[in-house]
């Protein structure tokens, strides 16, 4: 995920509004994390960046 916080400008609130981090939510279907509007980690990337 290193790469998206670095990449993606959406990413990079988490890492400069530090509190934001600690706001993560489970979508209802539970398949998805997500933040606010704009930021969203999708379960099939959580798999994907957890097998590297």
């Amino acid at each position: 995920m290193k790469e998206d916080i670095a990449t993606l400008p959406e990413y990079n609130l988490l890492k400069d509004e530090y509190a934001l981090f600690y706001q993560v939510q489970l979508d209802t279907s539970r398949t998805c994390v997500y933040w606010n509007e704009d930021i969203d980690l999708p379960s099939d990337s959580i798999y994907e960046y957890s097998k590297n």
